[in-house]
């Protein structure tokens, strides 16, 4: 019916590539037919990418523009990604910042201005965070000085 003449026709505007990459026992129509669809063929499962996303994510993705919807498909993205992130003991051996260097300055990972009652540490690269700011950022998110992107600790250090 119409539905194969427009799978037909649209058919012949997907490149080759698509067309030759199918698992044994899946038809070219099926590919054709979910490509057209932007879905995957049925008896084909969509396999998770190393980037976090499905193919039909990414495809999407390259097609159009982001939006703030895209908020939570790009959280997958980041989520895959593995950090080198620094030990426990790299992050308690931080030197402790002296006061007349960091008063009347603001953390920049909470944004909230230091205070002399502040436990701040100092990174080599001289730039200042509340203890407790920095030690989540080295354990969880990057082993990188969140202002410059110098090596605040060797990873796992």
């Amino acid at each position: 019916g119409s539905s194969s003449s427009t799978v037909g026709r649209d058919c012949a505007r997907l490149p080759p590539q698509q067309l030759q990459r199918r698992p044994n026992g899946v038809s070219l129509f099926a590919v054709a037919a979910a490509a057209v669809a932007n879905a995957p063929p049925a008896g084909l499962a969509e396999v998770r990418l190393p980037c976090g996303l499905m193919p039909s994510q990414v495809s999407d993705l390259l097609d159009r523009d982001i939006t703030p919807d895209d908020y939570e498909m790009l959280l997958q993205l980041d989520e895959s990604v593995a950090r080198p992130t620094a030990s426990r003991a790299g992050v308690e051996r931080l030197v402790p910042a002296n006061e007349k260097d960091f008063l009347g300055e603001n953390c920049a990972i909470c944004l909230i201005a230091f205070e002399s009652s502040d436990a701040v540490k100092a990174l080599p690269c001289a730039h200042f965070f509340h203890k407790e700011c920095i030690a989540k950022w080295l354990l969880e998110r990057c082993c990188v000085c969140p202002l410059c992107g110098e090596e605040a600790l060797r990873p796992d250090n």
